[in-house]
């Protein structure tokens, strides 16, 4: 069998996004080298885009995620998030169903379980996982571990690596989730506070 016709498995990498700022950072491989920068520009404290550069001299920029727009530039190539969602997330009364998404012909399914973080796996392949994402753990009186995320793919800057903005999306959402529902259960708090000393 000639090598042009072997079929390329994929690869593992291990990325570790080094600052505490999700979408302000360096993310660096296993052996300690620049895979992406990753910057975002903001206007009146909302993010607008977040520029993702192959290294971090940040010459060649791989790919965009437009806050305002609400869509990703790969490659050049501007993918709305709403086309790329095949069924979107939603709650029943006993599960909460997975946001199924497309791109570059594949169809990917990402799902959030606790202590293990975000998953992608990819419909094609039996549900094969694709990517994972551990959130950042900080902590206030000892050592904070990074966000890690590992990705199954042949070339971290080609069309099959894109799923990677899928888990930076969702990590997003959850967070801006999380703080809405911390600052209801504040307010609630206040409220009943007053109540009581009143």
């Amino acid at each position: 069998m000639t090598d042009h016709n072997r079929v390329q498995l994929p690869v593992e990498h291990t990325l570790t996004f080094v600052a505490s700022k999700f979408f302000s950072t360096t993310v660096v491989d296993e052996g300690n080298q620049t895979v992406y920068t990753l910057s975002t520009e903001r206007k009146q404290m909302r993010k607008v885009l977040t520029s993702v550069c192959e290294d971090e001299k940040r010459e060649a920029v791989w790919a965009e995620i437009r806050w305002r727009d609400k869509s990703f530039v790969i490659n050049g190539q501007s993918v709305p998030w709403d086309w790329m969602k095949v069924e979107k997330e939603g709650n029943s009364v006993f599960h909460k169903r997975p946001r199924v998404w497309q791109w570059a012909g594949r169809q990917y399914v990402v799902t959030y379980r606790k202590k293990v973080g975000w998953v992608v796996t990819e419909v094609q392949s039996d549900f094969r996982v694709v990517g994972t994402l551990v959130p950042r753990n900080s902590r206030l009186f000892s050592e904070s571990e990074p966000a890690i995320c590992r990705v199954w793919v042949q070339d971290l800057y080609s069309d099959q690596a894109a799923f990677i903005f899928l888990l930076l999306y969702s990590e997003t959402r959850r967070i801006k989730s999380r703080r809405k529902w911390r600052m209801t259960v504040g307010a609630l708090i206040k409220v009943a506070i007053c109540v009581v000393i009143l």
